[in-house]
């Protein structure tokens, strides 16, 4: 009786140290830690070259956050109600090799419960290398490379419509769009993303016949473009195209302003600068007519889009760009649905869900093929007009027109 008394006493002290640890005993003796939160883990480029790119991203990881806790949570079937979520971050400096270390301490040591992708293109990459090894699913964002459909990662999501074959094949459509373009110009920065570009859009011009009367690639660190920009301006050709990354693009687009080539005489594509802000606070009216890649602006009737837009204007003093800032938080919806749709925050039931489902997001319907590439939201361009951004390609997305310049009119 004694020895039957001590026993019991022996496990009452062992359920309420469990309980004060946060574990949960069930029947048959297996235990089980009781969930609070939701811990999600991502590497972010807070400093370095990759910083200003990596803003709107941050302020959209933090706009979905702060809301999803509003509303109590994520609902978790597993433990049957809705959890809280928190961040654990790390600055890698913008340097890939941070970045990789960072997704090892955030997986090794932090333990966090889930991950958030990181800033850019190369990081995505160098991450993607490494998740079969943590086991952790990634709902990529801000990645966009010829380079990614050549690996074979399981564990990354592609959540863009920036890859180059897809977005120049449209590019090419709109300018098919208006039969008075017969000549164009093409400048092209040297690194990867831009020079995909350009190699997609050369054979799709010739299908076209659209005769390209310049083609230059010019040094990341240039600071003068005017030579190439005047030579340009006595070709007169009807399109500028201007393959830039967004510390070339300001210059570029500057300096062909100097030059006598506007907006309103040329139709011009900036491929990123322009989807930054500071591109409006630098430049004012002479942005409009500009034209830019994009994943969505609020004209396109997508779920979840104008309240978007709207509530990250009064949270950030600052209208979102379309790039980074749709990107950043539709990812983030889709791992939101994910979880709640597997009921569990297992990494590897999660990653299957991501594969085999449809998830509604501020970037429309997406769904995501064999090889992980979001095959659902359509490559789009937005312009300038009137002081803001609006999607103008392609026309089912919008119902707004290309503003041409006079000459193409």
């Amino acid at each position: 009786m004694k020895t039957s008394r001590l026993i019991v006493i022996g496990v009452v002290v062992l359920v309420i140290a469990g309980v004060s640890a946060g574990i949960i005993f069930y029947a048959g003796g297996t235990a089980e830690e009781e969930k609070n939160y939701i811990e999600l883990g991502f590497s972010f480029s807070k400093t370095g070259r990759l910083a200003p790119n990596g803003v709107p991203e941050w302020r959209s990881y933090q706009l979905w956050k702060e809301e999803v806790n509003e509303d109590g949570g994520i609902y978790v079937e597993k433990y049957d109600k809705k959890l809280p979520v928190r961040y654990t971050w790390h600055d890698d400096g913008s340097s890939t090799e941070e970045v990789v270390k960072n997704y090892k301490k955030l997986v090794n040591k932090d333990h966090v419960d889930l991950l958030l992708a990181p800033v850019s293109t190369t990081p995505h990459i160098a991450v993607s290398k490494i998740l079969p090894q943590l086991e952790m699913p990634i709902v990529g964002n801000t990645a966009a490379s010829m380079e990614l459909r050549e690996m074979e990662s399981k564990w990354m999501f592609y959540t863009t419509s920036c890859i180059p074959d897809k977005q120049m094949k449209a590019f090419a459509e709109m300018l098919d769009s208006n039969p008075k373009i017969e000549k164009v110009a093409i400048i092209t920065a040297n690194n990867s993303f831009a020079t995909q570009n350009r190699r997609q859009l050369l054979p799709r011009l010739n299908e076209r016949q659209i005769e390209v009367v310049y083609d230059k690639i010019y040094p990341m660190d240039v600071d003068d473009l005017t030579p190439i920009l005047s030579d340009i301006k006595n070709k007169n050709p009807d399109v500028l195209i201007a393959l830039h990354q967004p510390q070339t693009g300001f210059i570029a687009f500057g300096q062909s302003l100097k030059v006598g080539i506007t907006p309103k005489t040329t139709l011009m594509l900036n491929l990123i600068g322009p989807g930054l802000y500071a591109w409006e606070n630098s430049f004012g009216p002479a942005t409009n007519g500009v034209v830019l890649m994009s994943q969505a602006t609020p004209e396109i009737p997508w779920p979840g889009l104008t309240e978007f837009w709207d509530a990250y204007e009064e949270r950030w003093g600052q209208r979102p760009s379309p790039l980074n800032s749709v990107l950043g938080y539709a990812s983030c919806e889709v791992l939101k649905q994910a979880i709640e749709k597997t009921g569990t925050l297992k990494p590897k039931e999660i990653k299957d869900t991501i594969g085999t489902s449809e998830f509604e997001t501020i970037q429309g319907t997406i769904r995501y093929d064999e090889n992980n590439f979001n095959v659902t939201t359509p490559a789009n361009f937005a312009q300038w007009q009137g002081g803001k951004m609006v999607t103008v390609w392609p026309p089912e997305l919008s119902s707004v027109e290309i503003q041409w310049p006079d000459p193409l009119k």
